[in-house]
């Protein structure tokens, strides 16, 4: 009997350990647990912003190609109604420098500035991502 009661205590000594031990360790998991759903809030979060910062720049993206059509197309139209009189290079008409007249009409828009492109700059990932874009009429006074 004495033997019995023994090891009937060994048996809830060992219970209760394994019990505190399994109360720790739930305590750990609980932790990890609220850190990682803390992890999982800030990406919902940032992949959130970022959705709407990249909705953003691609609607300036196509606002910018339409500017920039807008200002290749007006280009076009302003040199093919132009005529050499109304430049001013009527004595290049008649004669061997007319290529040269015609290179000074073409060769701006034969080479457009790197700038023209360069429209849309982040400058700032702090400031809200905030754009900084080139007007249309500072486009057109590039060309």
């Amino acid at each position: 009997m004495v033997s019995n009661r023994e090891s009937v205590r060994r048996s809830r000594r060992r219970k209760q350990g394994q019990l505190s031990d399994h109360e720790s360790q739930v305590e750990r998991l609980k932790g990890e647990n609220a850190t990682l759903f803390q992890q999982l809030s800030d990406a919902n979060q940032q992949f959130s912003t970022e959705v709407t910062d990249n909705r953003i720049l691609k609607s300036d993206v196509e606002a910018l190609r339409i500017k920039v059509k807008m200002a290749e197309d007006m280009v076009a139209r302003s040199v093919v109604s132009c005529s050499l009189g109304d430049l001013g290079l009527a004595p290049y008409v008649n004669s061997r420098k007319m290529c040269q007249a015609l290179n000074v009409l073409t060769g701006p828009i034969a080479k457009a500035p790197e700038s023209w492109f360069d429209v849309v700059e982040r400058t700032s990932k702090d400031n809200n991502k905030t754009l900084q874009k080139l007007k249309y009429e500072e486009i057109v006074a590039n060309i």
